[in-house]
């Protein structure tokens, strides 16, 4: 998986993004401490994949 993606998420009606140049491990970090199930995977304008957390850490699942 890429470490520097564009990831975003609708939350509580704030938008919490963590921009390119951001690690996978922020990326977990993020999603554990606001309790986030997923996160979009963002490029441009166009949602390209889903994170989520997985057994072994993250997954992407892409379209």
């Amino acid at each position: 998986m890429d470490a520097r993606v564009l990831l975003s998420s609708l939350m509580q009606t704030r938008l919490t993004m963590v921009g390119p140049g951001k690690s996978i491990r922020a990326v977990a970090t993020l999603m554990k401490d606001r309790d986030i199930g997923f996160l979009p995977v963002v490029e441009g304008e166009r949602a390209i994949g889903v994170v989520f957390p997985f057994r072994a850490g993250l997954a992407l699942s892409q379209r």
